[in-house]
């Protein structure tokens, strides 16, 4: 028995224990990859969701094995789903039997294991989150999957916990390919915004206003959020854009489901960075030799960072 025939095993019999509303991300890279690659199980009231990242763009060409007929030979449905968006996505009924759960956990392993080249479970890690009866957000201890938890291993501290709320109101946020196309259009931004403010709000059309000195507020959306333009010594400093307004009741959970969820597009839209993924689990880095850019998530929204390169 492989070391991932043994962690498939542990895998299916702790996906079997989650409770409802439990979320777990797997994590890894291998030494064939540039980007880190993510997997997340959600546990509904009444269905188990499935997701795994689609390989970057640039890298769907590589000779690692003909990528459709792996992943849907395991079971897993193609990305273009409204809810899954540019992820490999399966969803299965709950309460769920041991087959089910089986079946989920190879699903999982196929993608790591054959799909992105990862040699071994030992190169990944997990974060799991729940919420209690008063929507306090909590991390999950998962000993049955033998890998370490990433909050543990960069001694990350648990996020503050969300206030009791009636309900979900709606949350606005750019669209997957709204993302995907923003990200491409700021990296491909005439070089001379650097040194001309008035450049990006012309460009977007964008209804811009100086602040204070060094900062300048765009009206950017979605809805009323805004974004920002910082200056100093005649230019550019960075350009931070939200793709989504403040969540409205604080959900941990739903923030860190849409970002893991974004996660893939940056990479999806752009290809691979010229530098190592962030170790940081709240924002994924893309590099070229001119620019930065970055998809982060602050406790309340998500936003998109372009930083020029000195």
């Amino acid at each position: 028995m492989t070391d991932w025939d043994k962690f498939t095993d542990r895998l299916a019999e702790q996906l079997s224990t989650l409770p409802d509303g439990a979320v777990v991300t797997l994590s890894g890279a291998g030494p064939s990859t540039s980007y880190v690659v993510h997997s997340q199980v959600v546990q509904l009231s009444d269905a188990v969701w499935g997701e795994f990242q689609g390989r970057p763009k640039s890298d769907r060409e590589t000779p690692f094995g003909t990528d459709s007929t792996v992943m849907t030979t395991a079971g897993w449905q193609p990305p273009g789903n409204t809810d899954h968006g540019t992820n490999w996505w399966i969803e299965l009924p709950w309460p769920s039997n041991s087959a089910n759960y089986r079946r989920l956990a190879t699903m999982i392993v196929t993608g790591f294991r054959r799909f992105h080249q990862i040699p071994s479970p030992t190169a990944l890690t997990y974060d799991a989150w729940n919420t209690d009866a008063r929507n306090h957000y909590y991390s999950l201890e998962l000993p049955l999957l033998g890998i370490p938890s990433l909050r543990d291993s960069q001694k990350l501290p648990d996020p503050p916990p969300a206030p009791v709320v009636a309900t979900r109101p709606a949350w606005p946020s750019l669209e997957y390919d709204e993302v995907m196309t923003l990200a491409t259009q700021l990296i491909s931004l005439d070089p001379a915004w650097q040194h001309d403010p008035d450049l990006v709000a012309r460009t977007f059309r964008w209804v811009m206003r100086e602040l204070a000195p060094g900062v300048y507020q765009l009206d950017t959306g979605p809805e009323t959020a805004k974004g920002y333009l910082y200056w100093k010594d005649g230019r550019a400093q960075a350009l931070e854009i939200p793709i989504s307004t403040p969540i409205p009741d604080d959900d941990q959970p739903r923030l860190g489901y849409r970002y893991t969820l974004l996660t893939p597009t940056l990479y999806e839209a752009l290809g691979d960075s010229t530098e190592p993924p962030s170790t940081y689990p709240s924002e994924t880095t893309w590099v070229n030799a001119d620019l930065r850019l970055v998809v982060f998530h602050t406790l309340t929204d998500i936003r998109l960072l372009l930083v020029p390169k000195r």
